[in-house]
């Protein structure tokens, strides 16, 4: 479908009756290259060739919007030609939407993505229904690494929700959802977060070899997630290097800086208790001076 809108200025209309707007083929573009310009616009509206559509702008009753379909019957390149026979300037905005047959907006290349994320979404949401029976089956055997594995098909098949429904409005309305994008990009981040939250807990052996992860550990690898998570997404978003080491830097220099901070507020606590304690000792010592100097007397 072709849109067009023509923008004519406040003085056109006294030396311009109208613009003509053509859609043809090469073929049919044979004879208007053969012939003059004065021949072309000596008709009032274009009946000079047959062409496959023909569109007269700012014609009375001054009509500046025009929008038509395009059939594909035939495999054919068509060109758009506007035709100002006054010569005068103007301005125009054109705007096409390509449809498929079947009422489809996708390009042949993203068609497949619709029935490619329904085969995904369903394939994980078979898998993670057969590991939770696997999990029903043997409930006294299990082990909390292997209810932290649900994490991985979980989130795989959440992020195949919003993709899917992302290209099926785009086929349906021909419009890319922004709503869908940004849902897509935060649960994908959740995702990569969940898969580095797993590597780290399968590699320590965390309730196999190892019983319990020390809290401070875990609250820096917490962090680190946290900080990749961000990173990632400021990343895809920007889709820019240089905000991403600039972020990057930004976390380091204030984890540099709390560091510092804490091993600051350390030492002066333990100055402080120091200097309390000196403090707390000199009235005992001086009455035991004292107390010395009245038995030797």
């Amino acid at each position: 479908m072709v849109a067009l809108t023509l923008l004519p200025s406040d003085s056109w209309h006294e030396r311009n009756n109208s613009v003509q707007v053509l859609l043809a083929t090469d073929s049919e573009l044979v004879p208007i290259r053969s012939a003059s310009m004065e021949q072309v616009c000596a008709t009032p509206s274009f009946t000079f060739s047959h062409v496959t559509k023909s569109v007269q702008l700012g014609a009375p009753p001054l009509d500046y919007h025009a929008s038509f379909v395009v059939p594909s019957t035939q495999g054919d390149w068509y060109r758009l030609v506007v035709l100002n026979c006054h010569a005068d300037e103007f301005q125009m905005t054109y705007s096409d939407i390509a449809i498929n047959p079947d009422g489809n907006y996708l390009s042949l290349a993203e068609q497949p993505y619709e029935r490619l994320f329904s085969g995904f979404l369903w394939a994980w949401a078979a898998l993670v229904g057969v590991w939770l029976l696997h999990l029903l089956l043997h409930r006294h055997f299990n082990i909390s690494a292997q209810l932290l594995l649900t994490l991985l098909p979980l989130t795989k098949g959440a992020l195949c929700v919003p993709s899917l429904l992302y290209w099926q409005t785009a086929a349906r309305t021909g419009h890319y959802s922004s709503s869908l994008t940004w849902a897509m990009l935060l649960v994908e981040t959740v995702e990569r977060m969940a898969w580095v939250l797993v590597a780290y807990f399968m590699a320590s052996g965390w309730r196999i070899t190892l019983r319990a992860v020390h809290p401070l550990t875990l609250r820096i690898v917490m962090s680190f997630i946290a900080m990749l998570g961000l990173s990632y997404f400021v990343f895809s978003y920007f889709a820019g290097l240089l905000i991403f080491m600039l972020l990057l830097s930004y976390v380091l220099l204030l984890r540099i800086l709390s560091t510092s901070g804490w091993q600051w507020a350390g030492s002066m606590s333990a100055r402080c208790s120091t200097c309390s304690w000196r403090s707390s000792a000199l009235p005992l010592s001086t009455s035991a001076a004292k107390m010395m100097r009245s038995s030797s007397t």
